[in-house]
């Protein structure tokens, strides 16, 4: 291949600019392309030589690339080269850097004395008698500079500032005065001729001044440019220029806007109508014209990356280590190092988005990151390659974070400080993921390397997978549904401050917080219908006293409470709890033994219920459940309870899981879309059964996307349709990659942890556990046949509670009209005056009122509690509050008729598809179905 590169890191290390062979020349065609542009102009310094003729020429080949793309290296080669080639023939001098440039000395001063001074160390060289024809020459030459001498105290930052002092002689005027002004005139002229009588005294064809990064230097920078423009005219001179053109833009545009200042721009817009654009677009044309003319397009070299030479057809690039001999691609290379610092090699997407990234770095930033892949020990390097990348990316992390140290060095909990990277960078919707895929040069350096340390740590720490989902994922989407990303800004500010989920405080309480901050915006000033995260749901407005005093607590895992101003109480099942506290187990496992684990979560676990913002409106008010009694169950948490804590402490321990940013987000992104969608049906008339659906979507989300990374085959990417076939399906697809390289793979150890299984339908628990071998469509009507038995048993207690409510309907009517009819009775009494002065025969019509009196005031002695309506019945009250109590009931009871007709008509219809199963169906559903988890069948009896 013509472009072959290899860098040979067993000779070199390549960290400092030098003059680099072909081999290890990584601009090998741009190397030729300066070569042509060399000849050209060098042909043309000897033409011009020959001629003594006065002509300007700007003779400058520019050399344009970022920071770090090795322009220097490609300047010191180029000189390399020519200086091979020709070495007799040309005049070379070293290389100016503007920042060695004294303040107060000229730019064309210090190119004169470099200059000047080749020729006197040529001189102290080879000394020429007078006899010599030499001696003429050197003579001549001396003129030519005596004259130039003479001239430069015109030029701005050379002499006096006011070259005019001291012009009160008449025949100073006369004779010294005017010969410098006419010597200043014809400066560019003399320059020419010293030029040329330079190199005909030291016998060679040009001269090459090469200046470095001269862009970098705003002080120097223009003044050099300007010289080139003025002074560096000569045919006989060649001039290399490095930088970046946007820089060089940059140091025009500032010089040009100097020529305007605000007195005149405001004079201008103020009375002559121009507008600030009109400006803006001169200073456009200026610079256009400025460079095309001084930095010629047809003499410019714009040198590539990696990533953009590797594109071409011929261009190959290859690294030796220094314990091989033999090549490796750079892609490879880089394949490599993905794969030590924690990201699948599997995942071909992510592997070459972050191949390209690296590709396209600066060939600074890649040579340091080659260094890194340059060791021998695996350990080691993963440690040493972690710890190289972020120093490194160090100065971007610092440009992004206002955390850098702790970003670099880690802390014990890793992710807060990712939060406020990602807060500070306002790159919290594009960048939690950690990939540089982002339009941000500096920000994609800095996400890539902070990602990488989270890999790193993530092995030993693996209670940061829920942190960072909790932290970083889980923010981002809430912030998000309550409008944080597109309309304010500044929620995300209000939800960190009032959550403190970027502090380092208990994370249960934290999410509890956050939980509240969402209540309080999504459902201000609503009568109706209580909206919800996904991954949350309402189940009612009482706490769970009952589950509590009987010791429930595993079932109470995932709820929490919120209370508005008004000391109004919501209850919801929260995934986000549950993910909170299987972190929390896990930390606490980590730093304290597992043997403390079961009182960690008797302490954590319980349910607990937070304020809301006081500066919101108090939350609507939806009917929940009436009675805990209606969910609780016979049997008992006890035996469960000494089971789930083994289990946790066996699954707390140590495994073999790697997971990466990137994997972890996409696991989360599925898991959030697939509860959206979980949310729109409603089919899910259970807590259980909805909770069991969430709990599926993240096991099918970290399935999905780990044999992603792995390229399973017949995978179901959908997130819409019924999960539990989706999971069942993805399972037997996936059921021969257990493991990876002999590693535990992340969604086998999430599918274990325990407090994840007893959310759990039961039948599709024990469906996965033994590994049914059955054909899929078959597993899906054992499935359906189970979701159907489950929803015939809600609807069935949702009919009895139904039907309880309505008696307790006609209850409440029926000590209404025992109450209208005490008020009439009490309303014929009052007619009578005494029982002293009773007129013939109404005697014993009083004595049957009282009667009755005493009669109805039994029947309505009770005070009878209206949940619904938030009022007590009793006998004392007025008759017109009691009138609109009697029409709201009477509407209730009409609406509660109407639902219980629905539900019948809903009940026949399952009752009917139950029917229709196929008998083997039913038959082997009975066989293989298990008795209930306790934890599932509290929850699944809880209607939602």
């Amino acid at each position: 291949m013509e472009n072959k590169v290899v860098l040979d890191f067993s000779k070199c290390d390549y960290s400092d600019a030098a003059p680099y062979d072909e081999q290890s020349l990584i601009h090998r065609s741009k190397m030729r392309q300066i070569m042509r542009m060399w000849d050209q102009l060098y042909d043309n310094a000897i033409e011009v030589g020959e001629n003594t003729d006065f002509h300007r020429f700007h003779s400058t080949i520019s050399v344009f690339a970022s920071r770090g793309a090795g322009k220097t290296t490609f300047l010191l080669s180029f000189l390399y080269r020519i200086k091979r080639d020709k070495g007799k023939d040309i005049l070379c001098l070293s290389p100016i850097d503007p920042s060695l440039i004294e303040t107060k000395q000229h730019p064309f001063i210090n190119i004169l004395a470099a200059i000047q001074e080749c020729v006197e160390n040529a001189l102290n060289e080879n000394y020429y008698s007078v006899r010599d024809k030499r001696f003429e020459e050197q003579k001549k030459h001396a003129d030519c500079y005596n004259d130039l001498l003479k001239a430069l105290p015109f030029i701005d930052g050379i002499g006096k500032d006011n070259v005019y002092d001291g012009w009160d002689d008449e025949e100073f005027i006369s004779i010294q005065g005017m010969n410098k002004a006419k010597a200043f005139n014809n400066l560019e002229e003399r320059f020419h001729i010293y030029i040329r009588e330079t190199l005909k005294l030291l016998d060679k064809k040009c001269i090459v001044i090469p200046f470095d990064d001269i862009d970098t230097d705003f002080k120097k920078g223009f003044e050099i440019l300007e010289v080139l423009r003025k002074y560096i005219t000569s045919g006989q001179i060649i001039t290399i220029l490095t930088g970046d053109l946007e820089l060089y833009s940059k140091l025009v545009r500032k010089a040009n806007w100097k020529c305007f200042d605000d007195d005149f721009l405001k004079k201008e817009m103020e009375y002559a109508g121009h507008r600030k654009e009109e400006f803006a677009e001169m200073i456009d044309q200026l610079e256009n014209q400025y460079l095309i003319k001084l930095l010629k397009p047809e003499y410019r070299i714009h040198l590539k990356t990696i990533r953009e030479y590797l594109e071409e057809d011929d261009y190959s690039l290859e690294v030796i280590y220094t314990d091989t001999k033999k090549g490796k691609a750079i892609v490879k290379c880089y394949k490599d190092l993905l794969n030590r610092i924690g990201i699948s090699s599997g995942n071909e997407r992510i592997n070459t988005e972050i191949c390209h990234f690296l590709l396209g770095l600066s060939l600074r930033g890649q040579v340091r990151i080659l260094t890194l892949l340059n060791f021998n020990s695996a350990q080691k390097e993963k440690m040493d390659i972690t710890t190289g990348l972020l120093n490194v990316f160090a100065n971007d992390i610092n440009q992004k974070a206002a955390n850098t140290k702790l970003l670099i060095n880690g802390t014990p909990v890793y992710t807060i400080e990712m939060l406020k990277f990602l807060i500070h960078a306002n790159a919290l919707y594009t960048g939690s993921n950690f990939l540089p895929e982002t339009n941000d040069d500096i920000l994609n350096k800095a996400l890539f390397a902070v990602g990488t340390k989270f890999n790193q740590l993530v092995r030993k720490n693996r209670f940061l997978i829920f942190d960072y989902w909790i932290r970083l994922s889980y923010i981002e989407v809430l912030s998000e549904r309550l409008g944080g990303k597109l309309s304010d800004r500044s929620m995300v500010r209000d939800l960190l401050e009032f959550s403190q989920l970027n502090a380092n405080i208990n994370l249960l309480k934290s999410v509890g917080l956050a939980q509240a901050f969402c209540n309080s915006k999504l459902n201000r000033n609503k009568q109706e219908n209580v909206e919800t995260m996904a991954g949350t749901i309402f189940i009612g407005n009482n706490a769970p006293v009952l589950l509590s005093e009987s010791n429930q607590v595993l079932s109470m895992l995932p709820m929490l409470g919120t209370i508005d101003t008004r000391q109004h109480e919501n209850v919801f099942l929260s995934v986000y709890r549950l993910l909170a506290i299987i972190r929390e187990t896990l930390f606490y496992s980590k730093n304290n033994g597992s043997d403390s684990l079961e009182e960690m979560l008797s302490k954590e676990a319980p349910y607990s219920n937070f304020l809301q913002p006081f500066f919101l409106d108090p939350v609507s008010r939806k009917e929940g459940l009436a009675n805990w009694n209606d969910v609780t169950i016979d049997i008992k948490e006890d035996d469960l309870w000494t089971t789930i804590i083994r289990k946790l402490k066996e699954w707390s321990a140590d495994m073999s899981v790697e997971v990466s940013t990137s994997l972890l987000y996409h696991i989360f992104i599925r898991f959030y879309n697939t509860m959206l969608q979980i949310d729109e049906d409603d089919k899910y008339r259970s807590a259980g059964m909805k909770f069991n659906a969430y709990i599926v979507a993240l096991l099918n989300a970290a399935l999905v996307e780990e044999m992603a990374e792995y390229g399973i085959p017949n995978m179901n990417f959908n997130v819409i349709g019924d999960i539990e076939t989706i999971y069942i399906h993805n399972r037997k697809a996936a059921s021969s990659k257990m493991t990876i390289n002999g590693k535990t793979d992340f969604y086998k150890w999430l599918s274990e942890c325990p407090l994840l299984e007893i959310f759990l339908n039961p039948f599709l628990k024990y469906l996965m556990q033994n590994d049914i071998e059955e054909k899929e469509q078959y597993l899906n009507e054992l499935l359906k046949y189970d979701q159907m038995n489950n929803k015939l048993a809600l609807l069935l207690k949702k009919q009895e509670n139904v039907l309880w409510k309505l008696k307790r309907y006609n209850g409440i009517q029926e000590w209404i009209k025992y109450f209208i009819q005490l008020k009439e009775v009490e309303e014929k009494l009052s007619t009578y005056n005494t029982s002293e002065f009773l007129l013939p025969g109404e005697e014993e019509e009083f004595q049957q009122l009282l009667k009755e009196k005493q009669t109805l005031r039994k029947k309505t002695k009770n005070i009878i509690k209206v949940d619904e309506l938030e009022v007590l019945l009793h006998n004392g009250m007025d008759e017109m509050q009691v009138d609109f109590i009697k029409d709201d009931i009477s509407n209730k009871m009409s609406e509660t008729k109407l639902g219980l007709r629905e539900l019948f008509n809903e009940i026949n219809l399952l009752k009917g598809k139950i029917k229709n199963v196929a008998d083997f169906v039913k038959a082997n559903y009975e066989s293989l179905h298990q008795s209930d988890s306790p934890v599932f069948a509290i929850l699944n009896a809880i209607y939602i």
